[in-house]
């Protein structure tokens, strides 16, 4: 059996290396608390809002300058501004999801839905495709 030089050629077939989520030094799986939220005391720009939900990108023109968001315990709306930058991290359901609430998106989309459009992306929200994986595992001899 033969071992494809990139497994994202296309060609499934044969056996290859796949990237993992697992630290190959110690062989343990990186996760959002030890990566981020266990260093929220150590660092003075870094904070957590719990029970906290993004509703949208606040932009200045086209440039994003901060956060809209609404606590989940009081319903309270809050404008989080940025000082250089925002990063939308979300996720591959919700970064599109937040970019749409926030006007950008297919232009004919955000219209229908009564949402000003900032930036006519047609490609966010679309091809979104689950990725089934099949491992099988034997024991040879």
């Amino acid at each position: 059996m033969s071992t494809p030089k990139d497994p994202g050629s296309g060609d499934a077939s044969g056996v290859f290396w796949a990237p993992s989520s697992l630290d190959p030094r110690d062989e343990t799986r990186s996760y959002a608390r030890t990566a981020h939220y266990d260093r929220v005391t150590s660092r003075s720009n870094y904070h957590l809002l719990i029970n906290t939900a993004v509703r949208r990108v606040v932009f200045e023109n086209k440039r994003a300058a901060g956060i809209e968001c609404i606590s989940r315990q009081t319903n309270q709306v809050s404008t989080i501004l940025a000082s250089k930058e925002v990063i939308l991290a979300a996720g591959a359901v919700n970064s599109p999801k937040i970019l749409q609430l926030s006007g950008i998106g297919p232009d004919n989309l955000l219209k229908r839905l009564g949402i000003k459009t900032v930036v006519d992306l047609p490609g966010v929200g679309e091809n979104f495709q689950d990725h089934p994986t099949l491992f099988a595992v034997y024991n040879c001899k």
